[in-house]
């Protein structure tokens, strides 16, 4: 599957968002190591690639529908 990467970062502004620094760390951590191709696109075979740690199981449920709603447009 492949996603815009504004599309994802869109994904991730559904999340809770009151974490702890070392969250927020995993996070940006999580974020730098992905690729997008030439045209902007990040592709993954799975939405668990873009869990970190620190964030709750409801949050992965959230993040996982946004993901694969984003992704399909």
């Amino acid at each position: 599957m492949k996603i815009l990467m504004p599309h994802l970062e869109f994904s991730f502004g559904s999340l809770n968002g009151d974490y702890s620094e070392q969250t927020l760390e995993n996070f940006e951590h999580m974020l730098s190591q992905l690729k997008e191709d030439d045209l902007g696109y990040v592709h993954f075979d799975n939405v668990s690639e873009f869990y970190f740690d620190g964030i709750t199981n409801e949050d992965k449920r959230v993040l996982k529908e946004k993901i694969i709603d984003n992704s399909q447009k």
